[in-house]
């Protein structure tokens, strides 16, 4: 009688509509003045609601007994009460005082489960564009047993696994420091999250030394990102700096060229972001 709930998750751009389970359930005991309550006794777990119904067709006065506090519920027939939520744990008893039908309900802790990021470590580092696992273990200590993780990227979705291993590809992650989130649930919907902080930096762009070719100069770089624009610039005074040729990369290498003129050079080339 576990209760469900749609859970719109944003994931790589698309949105996932995933079956999560909620936090807390929703039980139903009935009640007839000739069978009695039906289940006579219920465990759940807390925070859970029990909903009384009474399908009998006489007046069937039932009394709760929940958090120490007794109190009347007067079932009309064919009507329905909402009971009590139960927030604290133990176990309660309720029966009808006209018919002595009892039962009882028994108040189960669910404690969260237990999840670490293992892969990459806290402050790990990586070069744009970064391509990477996430991998985290989870466990259950109170036997309702994992459902699933959820893992992020910052705030963005990376992805949600619902069976171990527990892990998830991270692409073409751009410059800058990330949040790296791993979100674990149980089956009854407590959560617990673990995370850890990487860096993303710049490629570093490494010029070999130039090659005279006739009247240019031939200029190799490397440490360059495929499909990046890089800009050739040059100046006499290392103050000053002119572009003298753009060239989008194929590959981690490129070549660029300039006419020799004037005096003395200094080259140097920049990847647009």
């Amino acid at each position: 009688m576990k209760g469900f709930a749609l859970h719109p998750v944003l994931c790589m751009g698309l949105l996932l509509i995933c079956a999560m389970p909620a936090a807390a359930a929703n039980w139903e005991v009935k009640w007839n003045s000739n069978t009695g309550f039906s289940p006579s006794s219920v465990t759940i777990a807390q925070g859970d609601t029990v909903i009384f119904y009474d399908n009998d067709s006489g007046d069937s006065p039932v009394e709760i007994v929940a958090n120490d506090n007794s109190f009347d519920v007067f079932l009309a027939g064919n009507g329905y009460y909402q009971g009590v939520t139960f927030n604290s744990t133990g176990t309660y008893g309720y029966y009808d005082n006209v018919y002595a039908f009892t039962g009882s309900i028994q108040v189960v802790v669910n404690y969260p489960p237990t999840v670490s990021i293992t892969a990459p470590t806290n402050n790990a580092a990586f070069t744009a564009p970064a391509n990477f696992s996430i991998t985290a273990d989870a466990a259950d200590t109170d036997g309702d047993g994992v459902y699933g993780v959820e893992f992020l990227v910052g705030t963005n979705v990376a992805g949600v696994v619902f069976s171990p291993p527990y892990n998830v590809s991270v692409t073409n992650l751009n410059a800058g420091t990330y949040t790296l989130s791993a979100i674990a649930m149980d089956n009854l919907g407590a959560m617990a999250s673990n995370s850890v902080s990487v860096t993303v930096g710049l490629p570093v762009i490494v010029l070999a030394p130039p090659q005279l070719n006739g009247n240019n100069m031939v200029l190799l770089a490397g440490g360059l990102v495929p499909g990046t624009t890089n800009i050739l610039e040059t100046s006499s005074n290392l103050v000053t700096w002119t572009m003298v040729q753009t060239n989008i990369v194929p590959g981690g290498s490129a070549g660029f060229t300039n006419t020799v003129s004037g005096g003395a050079k200094f080259y140097r080339v920049l990847e647009l972001q």
